[in-house]
């Protein structure tokens, strides 16, 4: 019987991307924006949709008690590092101190349901970033609130929560879903009303399809449901970085060269893209100039190559020339 997986964030770009991907894919899928409703997509394909306060343990109680899931992926974050950085009180609120209150309810439960995070590969400086990309096993060391607060939240649930795993994403692009909009579509928003756009081209991230993330959770969920070696392995091991996975596209690549090739689909003028470097601008928020990520992991153990930005953009030709 399919597992009954529950999907917070659901309101947002990533966690409704995943809970349709994970209903698509025959799972029964209980959705949660917390307090936020979420799209109508996301509210059609679920088989239930609840809302929660994350900083009420009662209510995630209650919650659990109505989903009764058997997986949850928790996607649910204050996830724009600009205001995490204005309200750092606010970011460690819902990024830290959700989670702690998730793991209360989590760790009372007879049966542990398996949770998987959603992070970020902004847990890492990006100052000098190794060959090929950040592993899991590299130290990470944040230097924006955004990422410091989902660190944080990593080493809690992993030291306090053995049924987990951590899947660190990267810029996520697909397509717009009930008007809450990626990289993509933010870019392709303003190439529509002949924006220009200022972008840097050193500042390097691995992009990653919506589809790739979705591909990514499904199998873990799919390994946990068959009980299969080589998940139980992971999650057997004394080693953190075991139940870390790199979700990151299979193309390291500025901001700058990405808007490059979508233009090259889309036919907007070039001259609307501006190129900037890191180092002529004072900026008011840290930026990690490198974090790019290796998915050797996930293609080792997980037999998931993701997309170049080429093959993604390929995938939405539709939407790009519509």
């Amino acid at each position: 019987m399919p597992l009954r997986v529950l999907v917070t964030g659901a309101s947002g770009f990533v966690g409704g991307h995943i809970a349709l991907g994970l209903a698509e894919n025959s799972f029964h899928v209980i959705a949660s924006g917390g307090l936020h409703e979420c799209p109508l997509e996301v509210r059609c394909a679920a088989e239930l949709t609840l809302s929660f306060n994350l900083q009420s343990q009662e209510s995630i109680l209650k919650l659990i008690e109505e989903a009764r899931p058997d997986a949850i992926v928790h996607a649910a974050a204050l996830a724009n590092p600009s205001a995490c950085e204005k309200n750092p009180e606010e970011a460690r609120l819902v990024n830290v101190e959700g989670m702690k209150n998730l793991l209360a309810v989590f760790k009372s439960l007879p049966s542990k349901p398996l949770f998987i995070y959603i992070s970020t590969d902004l847990v890492f400086d990006g100052g000098c970033a190794p060959e090929g990309g950040f592993r899991e096993e590299d130290e990470a060391i944040p230097i924006s609130v955004y990422g410091k607060s989902k660190l944080e939240s990593e080493r809690i649930l992993l030291n306090e929560y053995e049924k987990a795993f951590v899947a660190r994403i990267c810029l996520v692009y697909g397509n717009e879903l009930g008007g809450r909009q990626g990289f993509l579509t933010w870019t392709l928003g303003a190439l529509n009303e002949s924006k220009p756009l200022t972008l840097f081209v050193d500042e390097f991230r691995t992009p990653v399809y919506e589809d790739d993330v979705n591909r990514s959770i499904i199998e873990i969920l799919s390994r946990y449901e068959r009980n299969e070696t080589s998940l139980s392995l992971l999650l057997n091991s004394s080693k953190q970085h075991s139940r870390l996975f790199h979700v990151p596209g299979s193309e390291r690549i500025s901001r700058y060269d990405f808007a490059k090739k979508l233009i090259k689909i889309t036919g907007h003028p070039e001259k609307l893209l501006i190129p900037r470097s890191l180092k002529d601008v004072s900026l008011a928020n840290p930026r990690s100039p490198d974090v790019s990520l290796c998915g050797e992991k996930i293609r080792h153990i997980l037999g998931i190559r993701t997309l170049d930005v080429n093959e993604g953009l390929k995938k939405l030709t539709p939407l790009l020339k519509a």
